[in-house]
């Protein structure tokens, strides 16, 4: 019994327990950094964008493989070791013992292994659970990757502690004492805290936390040994040799970032995301870390400060660098905008003559029909809802299961395409396949699984590594881009990643498609990002589209309703708005804050712009006004409308429970349900905006809805800009599900009739 006793006391006072006590105690930021990582890990954080995923199943050019795993590594062990480093720094003066040991960072960081290892278990069970489990890798392969990651981590501890071996000293080394080893079995024990002595005098280490046993090994518990006949500043001169160490090292590897920034361009360094956020937070912890170590009780003050000063700062386009739309002029004068200038850009002349221009085209679409011996053809409108990666697949892939359905007419049919975000990606790439070859698609059934590829490449690598090692500081790299010059940023990495995954089909100007709407070669396409600053639509298109702009039906002038919108391409004439890249048209329209970032245009004050999915999800409302608009002709030229959704969500959601249980829900429950069920508010004013519309169009509108399922849990795939393999296969099979199926006999039989 008195052994157990003993042994419990020596447990409890350990160096290992009472580091952590210390963590929970002392340095609770830090903890924040290991929090959030198990929140993602364990899938209690941002599960439905996909965060966990990046984690599990790591891509690295276009594969996950032992490659991927062994960056984990390197990015974990980078972490870890920043963690220790800065734990070092702020809390070895604590334990005044260090100071007699050899190696005297390697015994410290070994025995602040109980988060690092409590995190790698939850880590590598989450691996193999989703490795053999859920993607069926066989258990060689889940092998492989379990031994890259823990070489890649490995390799990095290695390097770390090299250096220290090296340029760190221990009291013996640095005032040439002589002394027994301190692994040395036999050292005894020349204190005990049961009979009130300490291994220290606590006047003169007044912060001292008190230590009984340590690990001077992987498999060797040692006692402390008693140091309070060391004069004090020489164990303070250890520490400080060392910690001036410590600190050279987190700076030389925080520099080391903005030195790779330069190379984040190459596939080579477009590492996974997962570990783009890891080295992240890496960043963080060690420039914390640095500021504590040097300020000391003055840090919080400082950060506090310089926080402000940088917001101060941020003022200035110098250190604040807006991100733009590419093909823009910014260097001319800026655009004016302010209710008198919407107004004059709105103007009555400009509907009518814009009204007749439109007409001219559905004259042509009409006509393409009566040369195949249809008078009055059914007019498709085609509306896509956004939705990341998974919308762009789930869209391309729909397309063309309507287009073999349609014999390959869903292009001719369809006059109008609108909607949100990523959807909006995959049908500009689907209406670039067809206005290249209109063959394409239906026949080279062969490569289709090619295109599906290409949408479901992976997208978010590069802007991780851009937000990373460039964004969130100074980022003086540019290019050109015809005559006009822009930093690379993370939106620049955000299209450079689209076009390559699409093999630059869709690197194209809104000049180049200005022609073949005109002819109605293709359908019109309207992109609609919201300007952040009122809430209007920035309506984005080749044509002259003024009739967009006000909610009435006829000409403008009626101080009963408001401007709704900008039309872009009029109203930034001047700054050479058609030579905009597509590109620059599909993020303003997918802008997902922090990951693809908010655009500002060449304005005063400056107009930014945001995810059209804040106004019009599913892209029916303009559908609508185009329908209002042009109400008489399409009912005396065609035989009836026919809207075709394709959604990323299902319009009827599920329930869920969403009473209040505890004070945190009754204070989060508001928000999470207003956001949560955001989408779903869209849903009810578009039944009523819809209704509306009905009321005054008299002719026939029918819809039809491809929807892609939520799937049982497992099998949903995420919001994200990177879906796993399982996800993607998912998707493929969605719009030949038993609903789908249905829709689209439907939407057959409406255009035979």
């Amino acid at each position: 019994m008195r052994k157990f006793k003993t042994f419990t006391h020596r447990l409890i006072f350990s160096f290992p327990v009472q580091l952590l006590i210390l963590h929970f105690k002392k340095n609770q930021i830090q903890l924040l950094y290991w929090v959030l990582l198990f929140s993602i890990v364990s899938g209690a954080f941002l599960t439905r964008y996909g965060l966990p995923y990046l984690f599990v199943d790591p891509e690295y050019m276009g594969n996950v493989s032992a490659t991927s795993f062994f960056i984990m590594g390197l990015s974990f062990g980078t972490f870890a070791m920043a963690f220790n480093i800065s734990s070092y720094l702020l809390n070895a003066h604590r334990f005044p013992f260090l100071a007699t040991l050899s190696r005297t960072f390697f015994k410290y960081c070994l025995n602040n292994f109980i988060l690092p290892a409590v995190f790698l278990i939850v880590y590598l069970v989450k691996i193999i659970e989703y490795q053999y489990f859920e993607e069926l890798r066989t258990l060689s392969q889940v092998s492989t990757f379990v031994a890259a990651f823990f070489v890649g981590s490995g390799a990095r501890v290695y390097l770390v502690f090299r250096y220290f071996r090296v340029i760190n000293k221990d009291i013996y080394k640095m005032y040439d004492l002589q002394t027994g080893d301190d692994d040395d079995a036999r050292s005894p024990l020349t204190y005990s805290f049961r009979e009130g002595k300490l291994n220290y005098d606590t006047k003169e280490h007044p912060y001292t936390w008190h230590v009984e046993t340590y690990l001077a090994s992987f498999t060797k518990a040692r006692i402390v040994r008693d140091v309070s006949h060391y004069p004090v500043s020489k164990l303070q001169s250890v520490f400080k040799q060392n910690h001036i160490n410590a600190a050279v090292f987190e700076i030389v590897l925080f520099l080391s970032f903005f030195l790779i920034g330069l190379f984040s361009d190459y596939d080579f360094f477009k590492i996974p995301a997962a570990a783009s956020l890891i080295l992240l937070l890496a960043m963080f912890i060690m420039l914390v870390g640095v500021v504590r170590f040097w300020l000391k009780s003055w840090a919080t003050t400082v950060l506090i400060l310089f926080f402000f000063l940088l917001n101060f700062l941020s003022h200035f386009e110098f250190f604040n660098r807006n991100n733009v739309a590419y093909g823009l002029n910014y260097e001319t004068k800026k655009q004016t905008y302010d209710l008198p200038t919407i107004t004059a850009y709105a103007s009555a002349k400009m509907y009518d003559q814009d009204v007749q221009e439109t007409k001219l085209i559905l004259e042509k679409w009409r006509q393409k029909w009566a040369a195949k011996g249809v008078a009055k053809p059914k007019i498709l409108l085609l509306n896509i809802s956004g939705g990341g990666v998974r919308s762009m697949l789930y869209t391309f892939k729909t397309m063309l299961a309507i287009d073999s359905t349609l014999n390959g007419n869903l292009m001719d049919q369809t006059f109008l395409i609108s909607g949100s975000s990523g959807g909006m990606i995959g049908a500009s790439y689907y209406r670039q396949l067809f206005l290249e070859n209109r063959l394409t698609l239906k026949t080279a059934s062969g490569q289709t699984d090619n295109y599906l590829n290409n949408m479901g490449k992976d997208m978010l690598n590069g802007i991780a590594f851009k937000l990373t090692v460039s964004d969130l500081f100074l980022n003086f790299q540019k290019f050109n881009d015809g005559k006009y010059s822009y930093i690379k940023d993370r939106g620049y990495a955000w299209e450079e990643q689209l076009n390559a995954n699409l093999n630059n089909k869709i690197s194209k100007r809104l000049s180049y498609y200005a022609a073949p709407e005109k002819e109605a070669k293709i359908p019109l396409m309207f992109i609609t990002p919201t300007i952040i600053n009122d809430g209007r639509v920035l309506y984005i298109s080749p044509q002259n589209i003024s009739y967009m702009l006000q909610s009435n039906a006829g000409p403008y002038g009626d101080s009963a309703t408001l401007i709704n919108g900008v039309e872009y391409c009029r109203y930034f004439s001047e700054q050479d708005a058609l030579n905009t890249r597509l590109t620059s048209a599909l993020r303003m329209n997918s802008s997902f804050p922090w990951i693809s970032p908010v655009v500002a245009l060449p304005s005063e004050p400056s107009i930014e712009s945001m995810d059209s999915g804040i106004r019009d999800n599913f892209g029916l409302m303009t559908s609508m006004r185009f329908l209002i608009v042009f109400k008489k002709w399409i009912k005396e030229n065609t035989s009836g409308v026919v809207v075709v959704q394709i959604r990323d969500t299902y319009k009827n959601s599920k329930m869920h429970d969403s009473s209040v249980k505890t004070i945190y829900d009754k204070l989060a429950t508001p928000f999470r349900n207003v956001s949560g069920n955001f989408l779903l508010m869209q849903d009810y004013n578009n039944d009523a905006y819809t209704e509306g519309v009905r009321a005054i169009y008299d002719g026939q509108i029918d819809f039809v809805s491809f929807q892609l399922p939520d799937g049982n849990g497992d099998e949903r795939a995420s919001l994200s800009w990177h879906l796993t393999k399982k996800e993607k296969e998912f998707i493929k099979r969605q719009p030949y599900n038993a609903e789908n199926l249905k829709e689209l006999a439907k939407l057959k039989s409406l255009l035979n009739n």
